[in-house]
């Protein structure tokens, strides 16, 4: 629950207005988000609470809607890509699993409809899970990662991302 509150006032400082019940609802989330790519494309063990997995599936379930993705390629993709990653150092590359990317960035903030790097935004609500020295060369390193369009820029953040380990062990 404190984090729920960390949450709230971070939304605050950014300077967005939503009801205290609207802004728990987000902050959950948004957590649940940050959790689940982190576990997804980082191979974290972070384990997800039954009440995050409820509010996160929506969002979830709209992602795999608008790419086409279906959750049991997301689910074979996860486990042949970080096996790849962590054998080679590559990253997999699938337009669909990309797009699922970018859609859920854009979804809890860290892209914008524009397809550009929200960093405020990542920092905000990443700072309480990940080292801040860490946290600060990820960003810097990968602020600046833009591809062809909003899929393979998603694609390139999350690599970056991982490239530069951000603490996402930690998750």
């Amino acid at each position: 629950m404190n984090c729920v509150y960390t949450v709230v006032e971070e939304i605050a400082l950014l300077g967005f207005q939503y009801s205290f019940f609207h802004t728990t609802i987000m902050k959950v989330a948004i957590v649940a988000c940050v959790l689940t790519i982190c576990s997804i494309f980082a191979g974290s063990k972070a384990d997800l609470t039954e009440d995050q997995r409820k509010i996160l599936q929506p969002l979830k379930d709209e992602c795999f809607q608008e790419t086409g993705l279906d959750a049991v390629t997301l689910e074979k993709f996860k486990k042949e890509a970080l096996q790849k990653f962590k054998t080679t150092g590559e990253v997999s590359n699938d337009e669909k699993v990309n797009c699922f990317s970018a859609c859920m960035f854009k979804k809890i903030g860290f892209m914008s409809e524009e397809g550009k790097f929200e960093e405020d935004t990542v920092r905000a609500l990443m700072s309480e899970n990940f080292p801040p020295e860490t946290l600060d060369k990820a960003i810097e390193n990968c602020k600046n990662e833009v591809g062809k369009d909003h899929c393979e820029t998603a694609a390139k953040l999350i690599v970056c991302f991982m490239n530069n380990k951000a603490g996402m062990e930690n998750v």
